[in-house]
Parts: structure tokens; C-alpha cells; sequence
């Protein structure tokens, strides 16, 4: 192995080290004695760690144990990341332990996000779980993709159909201020 690999390897705690390979058993066992649950860098806690694995075993492990489910990280909140990377089942988790569908960090929300990744599931799983629709035209978004599922879910959550989108413009005006 190349030493700038093994460089990047020893930057993490053997917590993080078992968050990052799925190793639950050590996991409770290095918390149980002592490892920081509420450990932050820029990339995020050890929750947006497992949440961006899909480890929905661990997740829930670290929920139980009080991890903050709202934690925000450069990258976002663990929700975010669960709809980013697409773990549906991970996102409804963090949904049920009371993850705020509509917390934003960053440019995006949350559904914005499950809409650019085109992943209907974590869409339907959101606007379950309270996500605001009639925030950025998230229509328009799900129109682009074809994804016309989400369409439906959008529209029987109270979504206007007839809301221009001028988002673009917006944010192309802030730019150039």
C-alpha cells in the first residue's frame, strides 16, 4: 500500500475505524469504553459516517446511544446523506428517531437532493416524514428527471403544479450581486 494511503488511514480514532468497515460488536465496545460518541469533523459524526455506508444496524446502535440526529457536517445532516447516497432505509430510520426533513445545510434541501439522485423511495419516505413541498420547485426537478411517481407523491402532499420555476435565476442573480 502506498504511504499516502496509509496516511490516510491513520487520521481516524478506532472508533471511526469501525464505523467506516461495519464492525458493530467493536463499535459498542470502544464506546462502552470510552470513545467519543459526539466526535465531529469536517466530514461529519461517526451517525454521518454510518449513514453514508447505509449501515442502518449501526445507525440505529448510535441513535439508541445519543448521537445527534440533526448533526450538521460540511457534507450536511445524516438525513442528507442518506437520501445522497440513496439508503432508503437508513433515511426512514433517522426519520423515526425525529430527523427534521426540512433542516438546511447548505444550497439544498433534503427532497432536492432525493430528486437529483432520482430516488423516488427516499422521496415518498420524506414527504412521509413531513418534507416541505412547495419550497424550490421540487415539480419541476422531479419533471426534469421523468420521474413521474414522485410527481404523484409531490402533487397528493399539496404541491402546486402551476408555480414557474425561477430558481435558476435566483440563484444566478445572488452571483452576480
Amino acid at each position: 500500500m502506498p504511504l499516502a494511503m496509509w496516511i490516510l488511514l491513520l487520521d481516524f480514532t478506532p472508533v471511526e475505524h469501525a464505523v467506516k468497515h461495519g464492525h458493530l460488536p467493536a463499535i459498542k465496545y470502544l464506546l462502552d469504553h470510552g470513545a467519543d460518541l459526539h466526535l465531529q469533523r469536517g466530514d461529519g459524526t461517526l451517525l454521518h459516517s454510518a449513514t453514508s455506508r447505509g449501515q442502518s444496524e449501526i445507525v440505529k446502535f448510535l441513535l439508541s446511544k445519543g448521537a445527534d440526529v440533526d448533526a450538521i457536517s460540511d457534507l450536511g445532516t445524516p438525513l442528507l446523506l442518506a437520501a445522497l447516497k440513496g439508503h432508503p432505509s437508513t433515511l426512514k430510520i433517522l426519520l423515526q428517531h425525529g430527523a427534521d426533513p426540512n433542516k438546511v445545510a447548505g444550497l439544498f434541501g433534503i427532497i432536492d437532493v432525493a430528486l437529483h439522485k432520482s430516488s423516488v423511495s427516499c422521496v415518498k419516505l420524506l414527504i412521509q416524514g413531513g418534507a416541505n413541498v412547495s419550497g424550490i420547485n421540487h415539480l419541476a426537478k422531479a419533471a426534469e428527471k421523468g420521474l413521474t411517481e414522485a410527481i404523484k407523491c409531490l402533487l397528493e402532499a399539496g404541491a402546486n403544479p402551476n408555480v414557474v420555476d425561477r430558481f435558476y435565476d435566483c440563484f444566478w442573480a445572488t452571483k452576480f450581486q
